[in-house]
């Protein structure tokens, strides 16, 4: 899975539209996850093995996934990333 969004590199008219969650980060004391997603040019560019140009880094707390992050699988970290406010880069990507 992965999320499909265009993101301007630094005003330069260069896009990043590819971006997969590479690192998971549980704080348990604190009581949130961290992500970390990285961009790719495309989807072709991330399966050919290039390295990523950017990476992103999201924090949740367990209001985000109704109350507890010690379950919360792939995929609902990338609904919760979709669901970020609206100020945030990839809100209102789409899945892939």
């Amino acid at each position: 899975m992965a999320l499909l969004k265009a993101v301007e590199v630094l005003n330069s008219g260069l896009f990043i539209s590819y971006w997969r969650i590479t690192h998971r980060q549980d704080d348990y004391n604190a009581g949130v996850v961290e992500v970390t997603l990285h961009g790719y040019r495309d989807a072709d560019a991330r399966h050919f093995g290039k390295e990523p140009l950017a990476n992103l880094k999201f924090r949740f707390g367990p209001e985000d996934f109704g109350g507890s992050f010690l379950e919360v699988d792939l995929a609902a970290l990338y609904v919760a990333v979709m669901a970020s406010p609206d100020d945030s880069v990839l809100s209102g990507a789409a899945p892939v």
